[in-house]
């Protein structure tokens, strides 16, 4: 179930992330498949595959021959979905057919008319079901007015209902999930910073892309040895009390270096998985791409903390080496 999640919120992260950062709407199409992000997005076209797409106002009028991901303020699907509709926001209107819905919002309206052909889960404070669900229809919210149809309902107006152990089962999955989601948006508030560094330093980030591609196996053992020797200086000089202000310094650039790692390793990442599936997209995408690639990579359980170590030190090492020879022409100049 958290594969599948994980696979979701990725989506939802790579377009949400090139929204917030590009002035304008961009749209990129791989193969039958739609990837879009703005502010007011209205879709007229039919669409042959899937449909990813984030903004402050979703309008979808057309039919869609695929799933729908979507992320954003609100949205209203008027077309019919033949695959599958995921969606996380503000307010959802949903009248068009769909095989299955996933819906996470505060006000969700289900019109008569809709149909879903398998199951719909909503988790929302506001729900107006007005429609038909041929399977199960689960719904989490405080305040569900039911004036549909459906196979099964599954209510639920909060996750610790039942005994004592029943309570305390679901408050831990509910705290797990919660977790997750933080997880999720802290990764998403990382990428809307790389996205920023780039488009505001992008003479730093090429140069550390450079460092990377140039030698990546001596910058890797280099970053390591550097995370390394960082660790063992700040606990030295934590010992004396004259060393503690530069303890706290070096501590402070070291956590900042490690962090910005992965934004740095993301585009020459996705560089890469571009060319490997023979796709063009613009250096937004390609950050997005990479680090979510890199994100789901380090989800693996075990091997994942090696991907993880590699990327930390060879991002590491690319810094070190930038600021190594940008520094004296700078002091220089």
């Amino acid at each position: 179930m958290k594969n599948g999640i994980t696979v979701i919120l990725s989506v939802i992260l790579l377009v949400c992330s090139i929204n917030y950062v590009l002035a304008d709407p961009e749209q990129t199409r791989v193969g039958e498949d739609l990837f879009m992000a703005g502010d007011d997005i209205v879709i007229d076209e039919t669409i042959y595959g899937d449909l990813y797409v984030v903004g402050g106002n979703i309008k979808i009028r057309s039919s869609v021959h695929g799933d729908i991901i979507a992320f954003g303020g609100s949205i209203s699907i008027e077309g019919d979905v033949l695959g599958k509709i995921f969606f996380s926001g503000g307010m959802a209107d949903i009248s068009g057919d769909a095989q299955k819905a996933v819906i996470v919002a505060g006000d969700v309206d289900i019109l008569k008319g809709c149909n879903i052909g398998t199951n719909a889960v909503i988790f929302a404070g506001n729900v107006n079901f007005r429609g038909n669900v041929e399977g199960e229809l689960r719904v989490i919210s405080n305040n569900f007015v039911d004036n549909g149809t459906y196979g099964d309902l599954v209510l639920d107006k909060s996750p610790f209902n039942g005994n004592f152990r029943d309570a305390l089962s679901r408050g831990i999955n509910f705290l797990s999930f919660i977790l997750f989601i933080i997880e999720i948006l802290v990764a998403i508030g990382f990428l809307l910073l790389g996205m920023f560094i780039f488009k505001y330093f992008r003479s730093l980030f090429l140069d550390i892309e450079q460092e990377i591609v140039r030698s990546p196996v001596i910058t890797t053992i280099l970053g390591f040895i550097l995370i390394l020797a960082s660790a063992f200086s700040v606990a030295l000089m934590f010992v004396t009390m004259v060393g503690l202000p530069f303890a706290v310094a070096v501590g402070l650039l070291s956590i900042l270096g490690l962090m910005l790692s992965v934004i740095f390793v993301s585009l020459p990442f996705g560089r890469l998985l571009a060319r490997l599936t023979k796709r063009e997209a613009s250096d937004y995408w390609l950050i997005a791409l990479g680090f979510i690639s890199l994100r789901i990579l380090f989800w693996i359980p075990y091997i994942g903390i090696v991907f993880l170590l590699i990327t930390l030190s060879l991002g590491y090492g690319a810094i070190f080496y930038v600021v190594k020879e940008k520094w004296p022409k700078n002091r220089a100049s």
